[in-house]
């Protein structure tokens, strides 16, 4: 799983190269937008080709209604972009398209959330700032990250909000800063850079440099 931490293409240059050199060229990279309700889909998928235009991708396909029109076998990557949380989360289990991502993790398909769609793969959605304004900080994610969930667009003064956020959901927090991006690999997580990311575990906390790799701890049983 390769989780953004919702900034510019240029701040996640360096997760954006690693994402695209684990996709399979037999296949296209397929784009889903579907967390940007209120963008027309082709100014959607505009942006997504001038995001990847440096890393030289080949074919993309542009899923917006979560319709699937190849097998997980035939794709080379998912790319889940960024928006509303809660509308993301809730178009991808309406549609069962839950299904279809839990089918590419499990194949091995390599997975981009960039925001939205990094918060949605993990164990509830108190990570987010706007789900939890929206009383939907206890909403199930996907779980597919070792038990933990994400924050995103993180800044350090939201550290005491993100730890109330862990205790309240028994669940550790992936904090990523706009400036960082990183690789989950079953309970291993490491940062891409160029800045650090943040563990939270409910009052502990542990920084993650730049290039360092470190295991995720199961969750506390709520």
């Amino acid at each position: 799983m390769f989780l953004a931490g919702g900034g510019t293409p240029e701040q996640s240059l360096l997760l954006d190269g690693a994402f695209i050199g684990r996709c399979s060229s037999s296949g296209p990279l397929v784009y889903v937008p579907t967390a940007r309700r209120d963008q027309p889909p082709a100014d959607s998928l505009s942006w997504f080709c001038a995001a990847m235009a440096p890393h030289g991708v080949g074919a993309i396909e542009m899923w917006h209604d979560l319709r699937p029109s190849l097998p997980v076998d035939r794709i080379g990557g998912l790319y889940i972009g960024g928006g509303d949380t809660v509308f993301l989360l809730q178009e991808v289990r309406r549609t069962g398209f839950d299904t279809f991502i839990r089918s590419a993790a499990a194949a091995g398909i390599p997975i981009y959330g960039g925001s939205a769609g990094a918060i949605i793969l993990g164990e509830r959605l108190g990570g987010s700032k706007a789900a939890a304004a929206a009383g939907q900080a206890m909403m199930a994610g996907l779980g597919l990250l070792a038990g933990h969930m994400v924050g995103c667009h993180f800044q350090e003064d939201e550290i005491d909000r993100l730890r109330a956020a862990s205790i309240d959901c028994g669940a550790p927090i992936i904090a990523i800063p706009e400036t960082a991006g990183v690789i989950v690999e079953g309970a291993q997580l490491r940062n891409m850079g160029p800045d650090p990311v943040f563990l939270l575990d409910g009052m502990e906390m542990l920084s993650v440099t730049a290039g360092e790799a470190v295991g995720l701890r199961r969750p506390r049983d709520v």
